[in-house]
């Protein structure tokens, strides 16, 4: 059942990738916010020059009704003469403005520069500022004004096709105001696309050679315009090379097609796009790893998908939702961190503070030589990862007293759930509230998290997926500081809320924003990580190397630095992975990019394989 389901999930990327042209040698999709300049997409080789062909129609149309020789769709109507370029039929026919446009009529582009003359030709094309503005065309040949568009001198980007595009729709060019609207008039697709109007131009043709010939090998499609909805503007150039294939259509009529099936995932609604990137991490991993259910959540500007894979348990066939609970293992550490830092930002602890200010009972144990930001860190001095066996709920204390180490603290991080578990025990402590108490109505709400508990209520019973561990369902025993170090419950849709207001805090009190932005602190560093409060953090860029080696320090002893604690000033990814012995956890985001990942299954598996299928989602959607 799991393979078969897990087929129809691939099955749903399959319409966006399946379709459309194959990319050759060189390909750019451009798409920018027309009043703001934003690029909304841009992907590919958009640098690259190449002849504009009949994309050139549209400057050319701006050109001809600002000079009057164009006059509405229908005038002039021009006869055909023999002599003229007739590569096509249809062109052998009378021709006005409509046909021209429709049917690419070179012939009747020359005509209009013709009657526009080299002076005024060259002041317009000055004005365009239209790529490399080089209208002069082949070298002794003095074809400028009928050919310096097709192949010949004249070249632009699909960056500079933006940037001309969004200085006619805004006005800026110094033409009559019907200048425009005549020439969307007559580009104007008739049917509208998700209710956006599409006014655009086709062209095909060779790309050149580096000495200026025609490339016959490859074949040039282009297709550029601008979107309207309401008020807004959207300008738009994709551009395509490829191998020559005689039997098909024009080039540019293929980029065009592809482009407009592709506009609602591109436009008002990215979830397709995001869907691919995800089904194509995701769906093998969990097949590789066995996995009965996961949920991913991404944000991407602020803006959530939610993606669900399996089942939430076998028995009943229940499947998983972003509302359905996991377990986060030490996800959890992270909301015990922010609880910590936000009581320092109301006064009621220091992080310089040690352990028996608020725990008498150890004081003038070795424990209490390390300050609060020593626990959180890891670096408290060799703490071991996990409690003894025969130590139980209750008897933490008793074991902490006797424990000892003659590692000295802030030298070393030792990975330890008692160590942030007695952060957690301090910091209900100085609150004087028990820590679930504290975790589910202090910290929760104040991030609008109505599906995360410490204790999950009876209510919410029917929502708790039921891990697996070799095949047997299970659920995370309460063990010494099980709550304070990864007893944490919570839903996809809740842990995205959570990662977007690291992402951005900006909307909560401002107590907690400081918190929040406290535990992002770089602290110490460990090899090729920074270990902050809780948050693990890499520049961004990182490679897949760097943090599956920087991965490896949460096993045994590693030498830690201590750095200023000051906010990066440069892009930075934050993580933190999360098991129990049935589920597995990851959080991710890089707020420079305001992108977060949040994945969680119902079955352990390796942090490498989930550090992997997440960094090739961020790498897809935030390159």
């Amino acid at each position: 059942m799991l393979s078969k389901s897990l087929a129809a999930l691939t099955g749903l990327a399959l319409p966006l990738l399946a379709h459309g042209i194959a990319h050759g040698a060189a390909h750019c999709i451009a798409m920018a916010d027309a009043a703001t300049g934003q690029w909304l997409l841009r992907e590919g080789q958009c640098d690259v020059r190449m002849p504009p062909m009949s994309t050139f129609k549209l400057p050319l149309a701006l050109m001809g009704y600002d000079s009057g020789i164009l006059q509405g769709e229908h005038a002039p109507l021009l006869p055909f003469k023999e002599g003229y370029v007739d590569w096509l039929p249809e062109w052998r026919q009378a021709t006005d403005p409509a046909v021209w446009m429709k049917n690419s009529v070179v012939w009747y582009s020359q005509q209009l520069t013709g009657s526009l003359g080299e002076r005024r030709f060259q002041a317009y094309m000055k004005r365009f500022d239209y790529g490399n503005g080089d209208v002069s065309g082949d070298a002794g040949k003095q074809n400028g004004l009928s050919a310096s568009w097709l192949g010949s001198s004249l070249r632009i980007s699909p960056d500079e096709q933006v940037a001309f595009l969004r200085r006619a729709v805004n006005g800026q060019l110094g033409l009559r105001p019907e200048a425009l609207a005549m020439t969307a008039a007559l580009a104007t697709v008739p049917e509208r696309v998700d209710g956006w109007q599409v006014v655009g131009k086709t062209g095909s043709g060779s790309p050149v050679l580096a000495d200026g010939t025609p490339d016959r090998a490859q074949r040039l499609g282009w297709y550029v315009g601008w979107l309207v909805k309401g008020e807004r503007r959207i300008v738009f150039a994709e551009m395509d090379v490829g191998p020559r294939d005689e039997a098909g259509p024009p080039h540019g009529r293929q980029v065009r097609d592809d482009f407009l099936r592709r506009l609602p995932a591109r436009l008002g609604d990215d979830t397709a796009k995001v869907r691919a990137a995800v089904d194509a991490a995701i769906v093998p991993m969990m097949v590789a790893n066995k996995l009965p259910g996961m949920a991913v959540a991404v944000t991407v500007g602020g803006k959530p998908y939610f993606f669900n894979y399996g089942l939430a348990a076998l028995a009943g066939k229940v499947p998983v939702t972003e509302h359905t609970l996991f377990e986060l293992g030490s996800i959890s550490k992270m909301f015990s961190s922010t609880l910590t830092t936000y009581a320092q930002a109301q006064g009621k602890l220091s992080l310089m503070d040690h352990p028996s200010r608020y725990v008498p009972e150890l004081a003038g144990r070795p424990i209490d030589r390390a300050t609060l930001l020593e626990l959180g860190t890891y670096t408290a001095g060799a703490m071991p990862m996990q409690f003894p066996d025969a130590v139980m709920r209750g008897g933490e204390l008793r074991y902490l007293r006797d424990w000892h180490s003659d590692a000295p603290p802030g030298r070393e991080r030792n990975y330890s759930n008692p160590s942030i578990g007695l952060l957690g025990h301090v910091t209900a402590r100085a609150l004087g509230r028990d820590f679930t108490d504290a975790m589910e109505q202090v910290l929760f709400p104040a991030f609008g998290l109505r599906s995360t508990y410490v204790a999950v209520p009876p209510a919410a019973m029917p929502n708790y997926a039921w891990g697996y561990h070799e095949g047997r369902p299970v659920r995370v025993n309460p063990g010494p500081y099980a709550l304070e170090a990864y007893g944490v419950k919570s839903t996809s849709a809740d842990v995205l809320r959570f990662v977007q207001a690291n992402i951005d805090p900006s909307g909560l009190a401002p107590l907690m924003r400081r918190a929040v932005q406290d535990t992002q602190l770089p602290r110490f560093k460990v090899g090729p990580m920074v270990q902050g409060l809780g948050w693990e953090q890499y520049p961004w860029p990182v490679t897949v190397a760097q943090m599956l080696a920087g991965l490896e320090t949460n096993w045994g002893a590693h030498a830690a630095t201590p750095v200023p604690a000051v906010p990066p000033t440069g892009a930075t990814l934050f993580h933190k992975t999360g098991s129990t012995n049935g589920f597995g956890a990851y959080a991710v985001f890089v707020p420079a990019r305001r992108i977060g990942i949040v994945m969680l299954a119902n079955s352990y598996h390796p942090n490498t394989e989930r550090i992997k299928a997440a960094h090739a989602i961020l790498s897809a959607l935030a390159p």
